[in-house]
């Protein structure tokens, strides 16, 4: 939490994915909901500077999903 200045916090394509919403009312920082996968790692790419780090967390799922995002990218 306190190395956070930010989660994106959103939810992968399975049915079975947990809201965001969720997710944000329990973060210990503070949070933005984005309805994507692929829309949270591209603002976090666009909001983290050359020094920052971006850490990607979650299911499977949801780190398949960044891998597909972050691929698409290159």
């Amino acid at each position: 939490g306190p190395l956070v200045d930010v989660g994106l916090l959103t939810r992968s394509r399975s049915a079975r994915a947990r809201p965001a919403e969720d997710l944000a009312e329990a973060a210990p920082f503070p949070s933005l909901t984005l309805g994507s996968v692929d829309r949270a790692v591209s603002l976090a790419l666009r909001r983290a500077g050359p020094k920052d780090r971006v850490l990607i967390t979650g299911s499977f799922y949801v780190a398949g999903e960044a891998l597909e995002a972050l691929r698409r990218r290159r």
